[in-house]
Parts: structure tokens; C-alpha cells; sequence
């Protein structure tokens, strides 16, 4: 029996079915990882009995002819025997051990196969069940609060918030006492308002401050009121102002814009005759703009009062200096 148990271990090396006449056939089959308890069985090839296998495939027969140096109808006599022996045994002790594959057992006129771990496959060759408590993950740690595995980062949020907590108070320690401390510095610095006269007394100091900012709103609002003033005066009708008269200034009358310079040529001496004095202003940016200019005045008041007075309604004041 152990002889035709050897035969077959050694045909299911090469092969993925062996068939024993008249008995079963034994069969590879492909099991995945798993884990089972505390251990982590790999992927691997388990062998498992069909007794419905029953037809011949020869691979036996061949085997024993080749090994003993008999034919082929000598090697199934010989396999008979060896089956007939197995299936006596299984009637007698109802359990019968089938070398490195399995055990066979019998009852109720059924045979069960229970099979043992098929090492001596090639399939699975190194690769053994391995017990969970012996897993070793590499794991570096940076200080005392983080934790680098192959797959993860912990970080111990308690410690981190302590040193966050501590150093905050220490921050808010020192602005405090920047703060409360009394300024023991002789020097003073002050607006460029304020004469820094440091023979003064500091209530001195801040009335002449006080003074110079009042004076300074009261230039501010002054100048805020005559601009509104001059404005509002240009918004009037004139009927006495002369196009062409004023100077060349920095207030421009722009009656047309172009990006080449022979367009606004072109268009000056077309609108000659209706702008004596017109001419061409280029702009400082890039790219340059050409505009064409009815007259240039130095302030802006008269500026827009000669706006009307030039005949567009899309003429516009322009603030450049030539």
C-alpha cells in the first residue's frame, strides 16, 4: 500500500490528476491565503480524492511497467493487487494512513480522504504556515511622539500638544511682559510732524504735535475744497475759452488713440484743418499707444473747460508729462 502511495506522490509532481483503477482519483487543487487563528497560511496547491474517478488513465500502469522493467499488461495485475490490498485494509482498520498525501478512512460504505500538507509539491516549495506572534513590522521612531512603519505614521498627539501648550504660554510670557515693562529709553522718536526738541517736556511735545496735525487737516481740507471748487467750475458752460489757446502742458486733450504711429499720423492730417495745434503723444507703457492730442494745458480745470469746447464727444483728458 505504501508502494502504490509513493507511485502516486510522485506522479502528482507532473501531473494535476492521478487515477487509481476502480478506487478514486486524487486531484490538485489551487487554495488561497488565509488566516486561521493566529497563523497565516500562504497560498497553496492541496491535494483532494474524488472515488467517482474511476477510469484508467494509464499514468499509473506506465509508471510500474517502467520502474519494474515489466509490460504494460504485467504493471495492471500488479496495480490490482496493490488496490485490492488498500481496500481490504480500509474494511479492516477503517482508517488507513496514505504515505505523504493523506489518510483514508471508511464508512458507511463511503471512503473519506482528509489530506495532509503537500510539501513535496514544487507549488509549495517554501512556503509554510506562519505563526501570527512572530510578525516583526520595521518601525523607526522620530523623537518621542511619531512612529514610521513600512505603511503607516503615529503620532502621539498628547505629547505634541504639550509642547505646543508650553511653548504658547512661554510666547505669551514674554509679549506681556513687553508689554508692562516701563520704556527707560531717553530717546524718542515722533512724526515728522513734530519738532523733535528734546529739551521739551513730553507734555510739550504731544501739544505740539496736536497742533501740527491741525494744522496739516486744516491745509489738507482747504486744498480738498478749492479742487471740488475748480471742478465744479469746469463743469460749466464757457463760450469765451479758445481751443487753441494754452500752453504745452501736462493735461492733454486726447481725441483719438492708436497702437501705429502712421494711423494717428494719418488721422492728424485728416483733422488738421479742425485742430490746428493737434499732435501726437506717445504713451510711456509698453505697448505703446499714439494719441492724438487737440491741445495740452498745466492744469487740469482748464484742461476739461477746452474738453468741450473741441467738437468729440469722445474726447477724453489725459495726465502725462511730455
Amino acid at each position: 500500500m505504501n508502494t502504490l502511495a509513493e507511485k502516486v506522490e510522485k506522479l502528482l509532481i507532473n501531473n494535476d490528476c492521478v487515477v487509481v483503477p476502480a478506487f478514486g482519483g486524487f486531484i490538485k487543487n489551487k487554495k488561497s491565503a488565509a488566516i486561521v487563528g493566529q497563523k497565516i497560511v500562504p497560498p497553496q496547491v492541496e491535494v483532494s480524492f474524488n472515488s467517482m474517478l474511476c477510469h484508467d488513465d494509464g499514468l499509473l500502469c506506465s509508471l510500474i511497467a517502467r520502474e519494474n522493467n515489466i509490460s504494460y499488461r504485467a504493471a495492471m495485475v500488479l496495480l490490482s493487487k496493490y488496490t485490492e490490498s488498500l481496500r481490504n485494509r480500509l474494511l479492516q482498520e477503517s482508517r488507513v494512513d496514505f504515505g505523504n498525501i493523506g489518510s483514508l478512512s471508511y464508512r458507511d460504505g463511503t471512503a473519506t480522504f482528509r489530506p495532509k500538507p503537500a510539501y513535496y509539491l514544487p507549488e509549495n516549495f517554501g512556503l509554510r504556515e506562519l505563526e501570527a506572534d512572530t510578525i516583526r513590522h520595521n518601525t523607526q521612531r522620530i523623537g518621542k511622539s511619531i512612529e514610521v512603519a513600512e505603511d503607516t505614521i503615529t503620532i502621539n498627539i498628547s505629547d505634541i500638544r504639550r509642547k505646543v501648550v508650553k511653548y504658547a504660554a512661554l510666547v505669551a510670557m514674554i509679549i506681556l511682559i513687553s508689554i508692562f515693562v516701563p520704556d527707560t529709553s531717553t530717546d524718542k522718536q515722533y512724526a515728522g510732524f513734530v519738532v523733535d526738541n528734546r529739551t521739551q517736556p513730553s507734555s510739550d511735545r504731544f501739544e505740539a504735535s496736536d497742533k501740527a496735525l491741525a494744522a496739516f487737516a486744516k491745509v489738507v481740507a482747504h486744498t480738498a475744497t478749492d479742487l471740488l471748487q475748480d471742478i465744479d467750475d469746469a463743469c460749466e458752460e464757457p463760450h469765451y475759452i479758445d481751443v487753441n489757446e494754452g500752453s504745452r502742458g501736462s493735461y492733454h486733450i486726447v481725441v483719438a488713440s492708436f497702437g501705429r504711429y502712421d494711423q494717428a499720423e494719418d488721422f492728424c492730417h485728416t483733422h488738421r484743418r479742425q485742430w490746428e495745434n493737434i499732435s501726437i503723444l506717445q504713451s510711456t507703457g509698453k505697448p505703446a499707444k499714439y494719441r492724438c492730442v487737440a491741445g495740452s494745458y498745466d492744469s487740469l480745470p482748464i484742461a476739461i473747460k477746452k474738453s468741450k469746447l473741441v467738437g468729440s464727444a469722445k474726447s477724453w483728458v489725459l495726465f502725462q508729462k511730455r
